[in-house]
């Protein structure tokens, strides 16, 4: 049978630079539409926050130093600070920014976390209106 796409993705590649070749541009054109895609999925499910992915899980030495980057970037302190707190998340880099920004444990950060299913965007932007308030 045929398929049927209830959105369909159509890039007008042009012609090809080589004559004959016909997969070289609609390769490129089908990576950029993937990574459209999937990074508009990221941020929508809550992975990106300012810019940077946070819900990336790293598991090798080049992942852990991003991980402290980023999470000194947006925690707005020192890579020792932010490696401490990476440290006692167990390197989940949404849960270390909450728990910079909040006295919370590791099970605290991450429960905070399932609250607003995953979504650091949500859990801060909370935290924020909870603090206006306080004041």
């Amino acid at each position: 049978g045929t398929l049927e796409a209830d959105i369909r993705i159509v890039a007008a590649t042009g012609p090809e630079v080589l004559a004959g070749s016909t997969r070289l541009k609609a390769g490129t054109a089908a990576k950029l539409a993937l990574n459209m895609i999937s990074t508009g999925a990221f941020t929508q499910a809550g992975y990106v926050y300012q810019g940077r992915m946070v819900g990336m899980t790293p598991i090798n030495t080049k992942l852990r130093g991003r991980a402290v980057r980023i999470v000194a970037e947006l925690g707005e302190t020192t890579e020792d600070r932010a490696a401490e707190a990476l440290d006692r998340s167990e390197y989940h880099i949404a849960a270390a920014l909450l728990m910079l920004r909040l006295p919370l444990t590791r099970e605290e950060a991450l429960g905070r976390l399932a609250q607003f299913e995953g979504n650091l965007r949500n859990a801060l932007v909370d935290v924020a209106r909870v603090s206006e308030h306080a004041c």
